[in-house]
């Protein structure tokens, strides 16, 4: 019996473990791609019953190429690990924030304004210019990024909309930002 036990607690763990992988960036420990639509459809299929407002921010992380060419892919992995612990001190347990993938994150806001959104990316990226990155001993320089938000229902009530315009303003917002060091 107690080897029976055994075998069905190993079970149990490595099926937590596959789960927690299949919703999970392994490099940072966020929300991936796949978990972060689903949740976000949920939250989107309720809003639209009930009325309540979300906002999307998606950043997209400025020269992280550069540092893992210049500095290697380690250096690369920690910025990341770095800017994630960061943002992860301007939310609340209730935000959902996910990696879509590479340099780019999203953050969805249930019942926050543009204005308050853009008060928080705005706050982070302060805190983020303060702070120079350092790897090694050497400092890299600041970690910078571009952002766009949209809001439900302000902006559209098509999901697919809505991350198509934060898509588009977080590219706006970036090529304007390049724009001033050019």
């Amino acid at each position: 019996l107690s080897v029976q036990i055994g075998i069905a607690l190993k079970n149990s763990i490595l099926i937590e473990r596959i789960l927690y992988l299949s919703r999970h960036d392994s490099l940072t420990g966020l929300y991936n791609r796949a978990y972060f639509e689903e949740l976000l459809a949920k939250l989107h299929q309720y809003s639209k019953k009930y009325g309540n407002k979300f906002s999307i921010l998606l950043i997209d992380i400025n020269d992280l190429k550069y540092t893992n060419d210049t500095f290697g892919h380690e250096a690369g992995d920690l910025l990341l690990r770095n800017f994630v612990k960061g943002v992860r001190s301007y939310i609340s347990e209730n935000d959902i924030f996910a990696r879509l993938g590479g340099d780019e994150f999203a953050l969805v806001f249930i019942n926050q304004s543009r204005s308050d959104v853009e008060i928080i990316a705005e706050r982070i990226k302060a805190d983020f210019q303060s702070k120079p990155f350092t790897y090694c001993g050497s400092e890299i320089g600041c970690i910078g990024f571009g952002y766009g938000i949209s809001v439900f229902p302000d902006d559209a009530v098509n999901l697919d909309e809505l991350l198509k315009l934060a898509d588009k303003r977080m590219y706006e917002n970036k090529k304007k930002v390049k724009s001033l060091f050019d």
